[in-house]
């Protein structure tokens, strides 16, 4: 079987596929653009017994994952992106005077909403932080 030694793009970044196949390759990408394993290993004409002896290969199992990472990390930044426009959208509500009172509290309790589920998320991820800290030092 012929080995590729070169990166795939995934949401802007790369994964390292060096030393995969190129049927592997494509099905690192297949598994996360189509719904199942089933209809991945479809889409690139391989049995769901080879897909699945394939992601038991760490090498496989570990481009699957970055990759899979990666499209989580983007698809988190649009995320992102999306809460500051939404936040500024409840902002401008709660604040037009031309609005009733009952649509700009609406708007204000969801812009205090979203604002607690940002708090509580970013306390999740300082907690993770410092178990991870702990673990690297042996604690």
């Amino acid at each position: 079987m012929a080995k590729t030694d070169k990166t795939l793009a995934v949401a802007g970044s790369d994964v390292d596929v060096a030393g995969l196949t190129p049927k592997q390759v494509q099905a690192v990408a297949a598994l996360l653009t189509h719904p199942s394993l089933t209809e991945a290993a479809k889409a690139v004409g391989v049995s769901d017994d080879t897909l699945h002896r394939w992601l038991k290969t760490p090498h496989f199992a570990a481009a699957v994952a970055d990759a899979a990472r990666d499209k989580i990390r983007h698809a988190a930044t649009r995320y992102a992106y999306g809460m500051e426009v939404a936040a500024n959208v409840l902002i401008d509500i709660a604040q037009d005077e031309d609005v009733t009172p009952a649509v700009r509290v609406q708007a204000a309790k969801a812009l205090t909403d979203a604002a607690d589920t940002v708090r509580r998320l970013s306390t999740v991820e300082d907690d993770v932080a410092a178990i991870k800290e702990m673990l690297s030092r042996g604690n």
